[in-house]
């Protein structure tokens, strides 16, 4: 019972928070999100050939497109074993089957939802309902996802370092990738090492900062103590990042088939850690407009034509549409569940 009222207090703030204020400064957000992926999109379907772009979508080889979908069911798999590993550390055992339930209705309210990130503040609400905190469930996702982030754009160091790279034609993409892998080491640094100048660094900087600020920042650092020279959990969520983010770029090697486009595994792993760094920019609706515009200029630096460029990310949206109606139908069954 006292999970339930819990959660009816967390439901009934939450419509509070929506009948605020702050609803039409949400509203103006949305509609500026809205004009910059209309110009964006605009902008690269006057910039490529509409034509071919279809006709790029048209010929696309189905098989491939269905091996790609199901990728994203093993790559829901090795989330939903990471996110078990981080929940355990506050004590929160729960199954991986039900993560994987968990993630696919993220899936689902990422496309929902107009942001690239309604599918972790789903995912936080999952962790509160556990029980682990307002803190604790922010803290498990900021995690959660900088594993990720670390794995793949250390993928995008290897390629570097495997491919005879030609630096004044791939400037932006080296860049990208050296200056993400540096921070994320830092923020790595911060989150498990457990005294460190960084950690230090950080705190002298907040404490600067209005009071309000500040006790945020302590709630939510107070939350990461559970990893603080935990390595143990460090190498597992690496492990399992690490299997997630090669699923991740093979994905997108099989849309880059689909359509005919010959690239190596190398060329992918250069190319997808940056984009998705870039795609994680709040700037547009779920990505429209700057998808295009991302995969275009950046698989052209390997020459790939602006034409297939869109034809490769709109597969891609397609593909992540597909799977977020399926996380749907899971969030639907699992409503009727609740209510049985």
């Amino acid at each position: 019972m006292a999970g339930k009222t819990e959660s009816t207090a967390f439901s009934r703030d939450a419509e509070e928070e929506m009948e605020a204020p702050s609803g039409s400064r949400n509203t103006r957000l949305f509609l500026v999100k809205l004009l910059i992926s209309a110009l964006l999109f605009s902008t690269v379907l006057y910039t490529t050939d509409a034509t071919t772009v279809l006709q790029s979508l048209s010929q696309a080889n189905s098989l491939w497109l269905v091996a790609a979908l199901a990728l994203n069911f093993v790559g829901s798999f090795f989330t939903a074993i990471r996110w078990g590993v981080l929940l355990r550390e506050f004590r929160a055992d729960i199954s991986t089957r039900y993560l994987f339930r968990c993630w696919m209705i993220a899936c689902f309210f990422n496309q929902l939802l107009p942001s690239t990130i309604g599918g972790d503040a789903r995912r936080i609400y999952d962790n509160w309902r556990l029980g682990i905190g307002k803190a604790a469930s922010v803290a498990v996702i900021v995690v959660d996802r900088l594993l990720g982030l670390f794995a793949l754009l250390a993928f995008g160091v290897f390629a570097i370092y495997l491919t005879s790279i030609v630096f004044d034609d791939n400037l932006l993409i080296i860049f990208i990738v050296l200056c993400g892998i540096i921070a994320l080491f830092l923020i790595g640094a911060w989150i498990f090492a457990p005294s460190n100048p960084v950690s230090k660094l950080i705190e002298r900087m907040v404490d600067k900062l209005p009071s309000i600020f500040g006790k945020i920042f302590n709630k939510f650092n107070g939350a990461l103590e559970s990893y603080r020279g935990n390595y143990a959990v460090l190498g597992k969520g690496l492990t399992y990042s690490v299997l997630l983010q090669l699923n991740v770029i093979v994905f997108y090697s099989f849309i880059g088939r689909s359509i005919g486009i010959d690239l190596t595994f190398i060329d992918y792993m250069l190319v997808i850690p940056v984009a998705s760094v870039i795609l994680l920019l709040p700037i547009t609706i779920n990505g429209i407009g700057l998808r295009e515009g991302v995969f275009a200029m950046l698989l052209a630096t390997r020459g790939v034509t602006g034409e297939e460029g869109v034809a490769f990310a709109l597969l891609s949206f397609a593909l992540f549409l597909t799977f977020g109606m399926i996380g749907g139908l899971v969030f639907l069954a699992s409503k009727h569940h609740e209510r049985e």
